[in-house]
């Protein structure tokens, strides 16, 4: 999940690691590049960049949720 603090705190998933996106690159040691990851923000924009990021670490089994958060109001 590549959110920042504020935003988990109005929209959680069950289960979701908080990872803002900024920290994403330092952090992607902390994630199993063999389990399946789904990326989410607000509106959509950091969850793409974050595919991107970990795509390119390597992680093959990720995607980016449909909508953001802010659609599930």
């Amino acid at each position: 999940m590549w959110r920042e603090p504020h935003e988990h705190e109005i929209t959680q998933i069950d289960g979701a690691r908080l990872i803002p996106l900024g920290e994403l690159p330092d952090r992607l040691g902390e994630l199993d590049d063999h389990a399946e990851i789904v990326t989410h923000c607000h509106h959509g924009g950091r969850s793409l960049k974050a595919l991107e990021i970990l795509r390119a670490a390597g992680f093959s089994r990720c995607e980016a949720c449909g909508v953001g958060s802010m659609h599930g109001r």
